[in-house]
């Protein structure tokens, strides 16, 4: 039987749980009170392989992480690179960080161009040989240039934009085949025959010019007739005696 209360064994169990609980919410504890970062940071870089400083002590190379359970807060990253202008950032609880570097104006960068198969001729687009990969280009810090690439016998594809910030550019060239020409009976054509012709050349007609026949007309002697002599008299009388009749009254008028 146990009287009213917690027994001693209950009491001693209570109190090593408060402290167990006091253990692992110290940390908590201590980041509300004294703003703490607490946990695992990434950090990076663009591009990587940039220095990382904390308040001026070297801390890691991007891409890299930064553990913290009591260090406070807003501290200051200074990320430096050769080639890069520096940058600072303010490390904030609980979100990564990440910054762009800008590279420094004038410089240039190499730019590694390579190619499968290898042996394939750059050209940029006033036709200007720049190299045969694999090799390096240079490009200014902030720019770009438009190639295009060449080999006998493969398709290396359409022209490619490559950046200052574009490290390394690879192309596949795909090869050509040549199809083996199938040889073909030659097609002779049959020459035409054209008849011979020989021309049948005939003799000219000799003419012989007429003598023209003259012959002397014949006159009429003989002395006319009465009436062929008088034909324009007779006629005049016969016209006369028609009219006289149509004029002459019948008995029938006189009466």
């Amino acid at each position: 039987m146990r009287k009213n209360g917690l027994s001693d064994i209950e009491k001693g169990l209570m109190i090593v749980g408060i402290i167990v609980l006091g253990v692992i919410a110290l940390p908590y504890l201590s980041g509300l009170t004294t703003g703490a970062i607490y946990g695992t940071i990434p950090i990076n870089s663009n591009p990587i392989g940039a220095s990382v400083t904390m308040e001026g002590n070297y801390l890691c190379t991007t891409p890299c992480s930064y553990f913290s359970a009591t260090d406070m807060y807003g501290k200051r990253l200074t990320f430096s690179k050769s080639g890069f202008v520096s940058q600072d950032y303010v490390m904030f609880s609980g979100s990564a960080v990440g910054v762009t570097l800008v590279p420094e104006s004038g410089m240039n960068y190499n730019v590694l161009i390579q190619s499968y198969p290898s042996g394939v001729s750059v050209f940029d687009m006033y036709d200007s040989r720049l190299g045969v990969t694999p090799f390096s280009q240079g490009i200014v810090a902030g720019q770009s240039m438009d190639v295009y690439f060449s080999k006998n016998g493969y398709d290396c594809g359409s022209p490619r934009t490559i950046a200052y910030n574009s490290g390394t550019v690879s192309i596949i060239c795909n090869f050509i085949p040549i199809s083996t020409p199938v040889p073909t009976q030659p097609v002779y054509t049959v020459q035409p025959t054209y008849p011979t012709y020989t021309p049948t050349y005939t003799v000219q007609p000799t003419y012989v010019q007429p003598t023209p026949i003259t012959t002397t007309p014949s006159y009429y002697t003989e002395t006319p007739s009465f009436i062929e002599a008088n034909m324009l008299y007779i006629t005049i009388i016969i016209i006369i005696g028609i009219i006289i009749i149509g004029l002459w009254p019948t008995k029938k008028g006189r009466k």
